[in-house]
């Protein structure tokens, strides 16, 4: 990547997955690092890119959540709350664990954690849906 706000110069497709995994995780940190700072417009674009990101790893199918999985245990708590909000339904138990841990408290992180699992618990959840299965006749 030249830019932590610059999108890699090869389309995301052309990244192999754990330089994605690694795009996607810079671009969270990046994104959040923005927000906070007040630069609203910069850490929107950050967002849209690492949202990108995902699509493409969620394109690759369960190798691609697999390996955007290795995040859960990331030591940056917006980057454990952004995958496990995304990887609720593929990785459950593990995703539910870091939301249920960060929800109690006050920082963004938690006010997140509570949204998704509300969202969850209402069945509005939509970050990840099962891939479509092919009729059988």
């Amino acid at each position: 990547m030249s830019s932590e706000n610059e999108p890699p110069t090869v389309p995301l497709t052309d990244l192999a997955t754990p330089v994605l995994v690694t795009v996607f995780r810079d671009w969270v940190v990046t994104a959040r690092t923005h927000h906070l700072e007040g630069r609203i417009r910069a850490g929107n674009r950050l967002m849209d890119r690492y949202l990108e990101c995902w699509k493409e790893l969620r394109a690759r199918g369960d190798a691609g959540r697999d390996a955007l999985a290795v995040l859960l245990d990331d030591d940056d708590e917006t980057v454990r709350l952004t995958c496990a909000c995304i990887l609720l339904r593929h990785r459950h138990d593990q995703a539910r664990a870091i939301l249920e841990a960060l929800a109690p408290g006050q920082s963004l992180a938690a006010y997140g954690a509570r949204m998704t699992l509300g969202r969850w618990n209402r069945g509005e959840w939509t970050w990840d849906p099962p891939d479509p299965q092919p009729l059988s006749y």
